[in-house]
């Protein structure tokens, strides 16, 4: 019962993405009844100075290397919390009701 659902899953899935390209590629002004693709030419364009002048292209950059940092940091807090919890050993005997009274003999 459970793999029949799963391939079912599976193949709406495949279904989705098949009906997803052929929507992306009938939006691109291809023909794609009569089988002529169109193909784009591809020009790489330098900038004067060697330096890229779109100013979120740095945004990015900087963004990319704070989410590197706090990731790290994070799995560095979880790794030092999960070690101290497992190597805690705390007393875990249950101190039982005594009274010391009880034993002395009153004189």
């Amino acid at each position: 019962m459970k793999s029949s659902v799963k391939q079912v899953a599976v193949l709406i899935a495949m279904l989705l993405m098949a009906a997803l390209v052929v929507a992306v590629h009938a939006d691109d002004g291809s023909d794609l009844a009569a089988g002529v693709p169109v193909t784009a030419e591809q020009t790489e364009v330098l900038y004067a100075d060697g330096v890229c002048n779109v100013p979120m292209h740095s945004v990015w950059q900087i963004l990319c290397f704070v989410s590197l940092a706090l990731n790290a940091a994070a799995v560095v807090v979880i790794v030092v919390l999960i070690w101290k919890k497992k190597h805690v050993h705390k007393d875990d005997i249950p101190l039982v009701d005594y009274d010391i009274d009880y034993d002395t003999d009153n004189i």
